[in-house]
């Protein structure tokens, strides 16, 4: 309706035309959408917690492909050490002296992803003998990771494959 409308209106009834909400209408509006918010809040929280546990189990994985392709581009032996009190991992690789001879000792290397990764504190990180060894040949130690938050839980593993690097759902035992 337009304003010339809305005056012409107004003086043959003299009654003022009503528009807008009343507060009433503003609050049940409001009611209705705290109440949506209140059931899909505690839903958003879990599937975040989900989303957020799976980005740390392919972190890992990522993390264990990088030590085995710096074990075989190096030809070194490298190992991801696992410090499941502290709830963290990193990369580290074989020395070599002054020779070029390799050493029994291990560094850590210098690479973004040989910097200690800390998982959140209430994400259980796990890994049968705190450590994984690569080879330069590419084959890697048989071994299996855990990571779990609350019920849900994720196996990285190298015992099924040769050589690779398998992310499971699920804890396999």
């Amino acid at each position: 309706m337009e304003s010339r409308e809305r005056v012409k209106i107004f003086f043959k009834t003299g009654k003022r035309i009503r528009s807008g909400f009343t507060l009433i209408e503003i609050i049940f509006v409001v009611m209705i959408v705290l109440i949506i918010l209140g059931i899909a809040l505690p839903n958003f929280s879990k599937t975040y917690s989900g989303v957020l546990l799976n980005q740390t189990a392919q972190d890992l994985t990522y993390s264990m492909r990088y030590a085995q392709s710096l074990a075989i581009n190096k030809g070194i032996m490298t190992r991801l050490v696992v410090d499941e009190s502290k709830g963290s991992y990193w990369a580290e690789e074989q020395l070599t002296d002054d020779t070029g001879d390799v050493t029994d000792d291990f560094v850590k290397g210098k690479g973004r992803l040989s910097r200690p990764v800390q998982v959140q504190a209430d994400i259980e990180l796990e890994c049968e003998g705190g450590q994984i060894m690569f080879y330069p040949d590419g084959s890697i130690e048989k071994k299996r990771l855990y990571l779990c938050r609350k019920e849900k839980c994720f196996t990285v593993t190298t015992k099924e494959l040769w050589g690779q690097i398998a992310l499971l759902n699920g804890k396999v035992l």
